[in-house]
């Protein structure tokens, strides 16, 4: 069937999905004309895993699954081997190539580390400028936590917090709620008021990683420093990621540790001989970091590059935390929470 065609034959039967009290959840999509219909959802612990759906007498398609736990999950209708929203949810999360997925919320009983609570809350504010290094107009997201527009006029630590290869600059607060959670641990009293700047990170065509690093180090880090009332040296800065992102911040950490104070790496590790001579060279620096965290979970497919990261830096001697969370994978479901660990941690590194 032409993609034009099986949209026309997608109709959605209820606005959401249903969920049970015991975290069941029902799936329902009405596709009369399709042969086949498939569920992907966050929630599936192996890869390339698909929930099978059945087709009943008037075309609806339908897959109970779960308990599923309390969380944000992102899921899709494979029909006929086109990825589909939800077409009544009007929860749509996108990246960098378009559509990702739709959202379902499972709902708890005690208030999540990334659900909004009463109190101050901080400011998200765009900003649109014309990179150096030839990439364009380009986007960034800049938070300011509670109190930065009206207290004391005092001066902020950055984290420059860098996104994965599938998603741009909105990711970090679409899906991974870091003004929410900077919030929460700002209003416990667990992390030290800071700025979080979440860049674009992506780049087309050749040497991409040396482009994107110098649009941070000529344009971002100057527009922040110029535009926002920051600690403007190493001791104020700290750079962060996951994925894509977590090898990037490894990169432009070890590459610059002039300008960085604080590391943390999700889901990211050592890939390859230049990898491992980066680490080389940063053994050979004076410079070190005050925080270097790096965290993925058991199920996470870089796993491998993560443990030989960890290696690394052990036989170099260079500081560094390192965990493995049980049971998570490549998924926000761990980023959420590894980002509330984290930044405490890179608040330190500013005292």
């Amino acid at each position: 069937m032409k993609p034009a065609l099986l949209a026309a034959a997608v109709i959605a039967l209820h606005a959401q999905p249903q969920i049970h009290d015991d975290g069941r959840v029902i799936f329902r999509i009405s596709a009369p004309k399709a042969a086949e219909v498939k569920l992907w959802g966050e929630w599936i612990p192996k890869y390339n895993t698909f929930e099978p759906m059945r087709k009943s007498a008037d075309g609806t398609w339908t897959a109970e699954v779960g308990p599923i736990a309390p969380d944000r999950y992102a899921y899709l209708f494979l029909v006929d081997g086109l990825a589909v929203p939800d077409p009544k949810n009007p929860n749509v999360i996108t990246g960098h190539d378009g559509f990702q997925g739709s959202e379902l919320r499972i709902a708890s009983a005690e208030a999540a580390i990334d659900q909004p609570r009463p109190g101050a809350h901080g400011v998200l504010h765009t900003h649109t400028y014309n990179s150096s290094t030839g990439l364009g107009i380009r986007r960034l997201i800049v938070y300011t936590p509670p109190g930065y527009n009206n207290g004391p006029a005092g001066r902020y630590p950055v984290v420059y917090l860098m996104h994965g290869s599938g998603d741009e600059e909105t990711a970090w607060t679409q899906m991974g709620s870091a003004n929410v959670i900077a919030d929460n641990l700002i209003a416990t009293g667990r992390m030290r008021p800071m700025i979080i700047v979440m860049p674009n990170g992506h780049a087309s065509g050749e040497n991409a990683r040396e482009r994107v690093e110098q649009d941070l180090i000529r344009d971002i880090l100057p527009l922040i420093d110029s535009q926002y009332r920051t600690i403007p040296n190493r001791i104020g800065r700290s750079i962060a990621g996951l994925s894509m992102g977590a090898f990037q911040a490894m990169w432009y950490a070890m590459d610059h540790p002039d300008l960085f104070n604080g590391l943390g790496i999700m889901s990211g590790g050592v890939f390859g001989a230049e990898g491992e001579a980066g680490i080389l060279r940063f053994a050979r620096q004076k410079l070190r970091f005050r925080t270097l965290w790096i965290t993925i979970g058991e199920r996470d497919m870089n796993l491998s590059l993560s443990r030989r990261l960890d290696k690394l830096l052990s036989e170099h001697a260079i500081e560094h935390e390192f965990s493995i969370k049980p049971g998570l994978g490549h998924t926000w479901q761990f980023w959420r929470p590894a980002l509330s660990e984290l930044l405490p941690r890179l608040s330190i590194s500013y005292r």
